[in-house]
């Protein structure tokens, strides 16, 4: 049974993130996942309590009223807001509050607060770097630089696999024309070692999950 979402401690990230793993994995076991979606009674009740999930995370998140809210956890918390969003609501986020978050945690940074990792800013910054000029210009440097390393080693130095799969991902994303050339071939044979790499950092993660659950 899903415990009620107006109980857990909202004042706590983790609690937050937890709770949000328990939505997912009643919805999955409800099959509200699926497409097209069903509504029954189960489904219903849960999205009940991705509602009331949903109004505390948002304001938890909201840029002023919550200085408090822990830098280091936005991207996170972004990231299971909008997944729960998807689910309960059945449609994205609103894209002026995602962008106010995104917004106030760069500013936070900037302020001196380097608790979130050069990584998860960067990509949270990727959003919105054409609404400032200081954004802009730090995305695309740090960009570059991810891209001009992962050529020259083959891989990136001094940071966790975690961060190491969002870089790929972000880079793979990408047109790479200005670092590979206009050759298909070339730009296909370096996506290919890249996406093995990331296929192969994403099982060894889950590995490790397995393990630690044991």
């Amino acid at each position: 049974m899903l415990p009620s979402a107006s109980n857990i401690d909202y004042s706590s990230p983790k609690v937050i993130l937890d709770y949000q793993l328990l939505l997912l994995k009643h919805y999955e076991a409800e099959g509200a996942l699926n497409s097209p979606r069903t509504n029954s009674p189960a489904i219903k009740l849960i999205d009940h309590e991705a509602d009331i999930w949903l109004k505390n995370v948002e304001t938890f998140l909201l840029p002023h009223t919550t200085p408090s809210s822990p830098t280091a956890y936005i991207p996170s918390l972004l990231s299971a807001y909008d997944l729960i969003h998807r689910a309960c609501r059945q449609t994205a986020p609103p894209i002026e509050f995602l962008n106010s978050v995104r917004k106030d945690t760069a500013d936070r940074w900037l302020a001196g607060d380097k608790s979130l990792s050069q990584t998860r800013l960067m990509l949270l910054l990727w959003h919105i770097m054409d609404q400032d000029r200081r954004y802009r210009d730090f995305c695309l440097t740090i960009n570059d630089t991810w891209i001009r390393e992962l050529l020259k080693y083959g891989r990136f130095r001094g940071i966790t696999n975690d961060e190491a799969a969002l870089r790929l991902n972000h880079i793979l994303s990408q047109d790479l024309t200005l670092y590979l050339g206009p050759s298909p071939i070339t730009q296909s044979a370096h996506r290919r070692r890249w996406s093995r790499a990331l296929r192969y950092i994403s099982s060894y993660q889950k590995i490790l999950i397995a393990q630690l659950t044991l």
